[in-house]
């Protein structure tokens, strides 16, 4: 069975009284009372007050803007996930390059090591910085901090650790 909604036409509303509900719903929330309604409707007082007394006007108008700031929580959520799909994906690209990036530096690696070739401190660096730079970029997608700095609280003479993300 459907249910009609507060705010769709009622059982037994007529045209002109649900006419007069879509403009009282016009109406900005602050202002929006059956004696304001009046004054900027030019509708007879008898007719405003037993048409919202008869058809709930008020009430009706409360779900109307209940469903709409529920309606827009959800889009702006949709939204939100979306944007995270985005994110997550570009992230999941980039680490992809980067952990390409550490095979071919491991590579090179292997392969020095095979020509009876000394591996350079610059092959090391680089294998190193590509592996950290993997690390914070897998910690940036999960939404981690990258990286930490220890503060010294003098009144408390303890140490706190303080996260920072999205820092390199």
């Amino acid at each position: 069975m459907n249910k009609t909604l507060p705010w769709e036409p009622q059982p037994g509303e007529s045209n002109s009284a649900y006419g007069l509900f879509r403009q009282f719903l016009a109406l900005p929330i602050e202002e929006r009372s059956v004696s304001n309604f009046i004054k900027t409707s030019g509708t007879t007082s008898k007719s405003a007050y037993r048409y919202s007394s008869k058809h709930n006007w008020l009430e009706r108008s409360k779900a109307y803007e209940s469903a709409g700031i529920n309606q827009a929580m959800e889009v702006r959520a949709t939204g939100q996930l979306e944007f995270q799909e985005v994110v997550i994906a570009k992230e999941t690209e980039a680490i992809s390059a980067m952990s390409k990036v550490i095979m071919k530096e491991w590579e090179n690696l292997q392969d020095l090591q095979g020509e009876d070739t000394s591996v350079s401190p610059r092959h090391i660096v680089s294998l190193t910085n590509a592996t950290q730079k993997l690390f914070d970029m897998t910690r940036r997608a999960a939404g981690l901090p990258i990286s930490y700095k220890a503060e010294f609280v003098d009144e408390y003479e303890t140490e706190q650790e303080v996260f920072i993300i999205g820092e390199d």
